[in-house]
């Protein structure tokens, strides 16, 4: 909806998405209807609204209309994606989600369009006000949402938070053609801004399927396997005296990365195997040794790749230009890691996946 009137003085418009409740004739043979709807735009408590409205122009797509009793005008149209990306955002819901609530279903909307999407093309660029921005010391960017969850946010039956967004950006970046250094800052800043364990060195992160301990990775003279993509280094694993794993991460993780890390520190059995290998080490060494990783380093995906000698050092002792100089590479804080992770995994179990 689109209120045109001369209290909006310069601007001259209000434009906001809105849900209609109901409609219904108003009677009198005047070409008047009574219109009940969610107000977007509306501050929050006062956005169920009742308009008594008369009919100037109807077409196929529009409809034009003067709000009985006043000077404004309404226009009425389809909501779609171009409309959305000329008329704001919706705001953000900035508390963290708590876990045993049942996640809210937007009613015409299924979770695979909007949490399991994996195009470019379905993906929308979202910004919110540079204050907002500032507050949150958060990268004044386009934030990519799925289009179907912008049109459930705009229309109230969805609440973006941070969790939300990093969520997103995490699978948004694992998309080849995107740009995925230029998100980096911002999902660290997201994951912190969700974290709310205290700082500790070490932490041990269980999933469903999955345990692994975060904290300091000897890069330097350990054999470690990474994750890499392109020319630079995302996290190292080395092995815990029993076989299972410990990681550190040097660059925010998207979806492929963090797939690599709870698919190699799958829970072993009572012997300390795992499906197919000896341990969660062992896995590792077969994985970053078969050509699948050759092909998706080739293709701009996360790799894994084996440093035995430790990073940036060959097989024959001489370094190798451009990974050797990470090795001072500053790692974030295995909180904020574990954040990342459990973000991605839970959706990713909203998802029954």
């Amino acid at each position: 909806m689109e209120v045109i009137s001369p209290e909006f003085r310069s601007d001259i418009r209000h434009c906001s998405p809105i849900a209609v409740h109901s409609l219904s004739p108003a009677g009198g043979g005047k070409r008047c209807f009574d219109l009940e709807f969610y107000h977007a735009a509306y501050p929050a408590g006062v956005r169920d609204k009742t308009y008594t409205l008369q009919t100037i122009k109807r077409a196929e797509y529009f409809l034009l209309a003067s709000v009985v009793g006043t000077e404004r005008l309404a226009l009425f149209m389809e909501l779609t994606d171009e409309w959305l990306e000329k008329n704001g955002a919706p705001s953000l819901d900035l508390s963290r989600r708590i876990g045993s609530e049942p996640y809210r279903v937007p009613s015409g909307f299924g979770l695979k369009e909007i949490f399991g999407v994996t195009e470019r093309a379905a993906f929308g660029d979202l910004r919110w006000k540079a204050e907002l921005m500032r507050e949150y010391s958060l990268p004044e960017i386009g934030y990519p949402v799925p289009y179907a969850a912008i049109k459930a946010a705009v229309s109230g039956q969805l609440d973006i938070g941070f969790e939300e967004l990093l969520y997103w950006l995490q699978v948004y970046t694992a998309i080849l053609q995107v740009r995925w250094r230029d998100y980096g800052l911002s999902m660290l800043r997201l994951a912190e801004l969700t974290t709310i364990e205290p700082p500790v060195d070490v932490i041990a992160l269980e999933g469903k399927t999955f345990w692994l301990e975060l904290g300091c990775v000897d890069r330097l003279n350990n054999d470690i396997v990474t994750i890499q993509r392109d020319d630079e280094l995302l996290g190292a694993f080395e092995a815990r005296n029993d076989g299972t794993l410990r990681f550190e991460a040097y660059h925010s993780l998207d979806a492929r990365a963090i797939g690599f890390v709870t698919g190699l520190a799958l829970k072993p059995n009572a012997d300390g195997s795992i499906p197919m290998q000896r341990s969660n080490w062992e896995s590792a060494l077969a994985g970053s040794a078969g050509m699948g990783q050759v092909y998706a380093a080739q293709r701009g995906d996360c790799y894994l790749s084996r440093w035995e000698f430790g990073l940036g050092i060959s097989a024959d002792g001489t370094r190798v230009a451009g990974w050797h100089e990470q090795r001072a590479k500053r790692p974030q804080k295995p909180r904020f890691v574990a954040t990342q992770i459990e973000i991605f995994t839970s959706f990713q179990q909203l998802l029954g996946e």
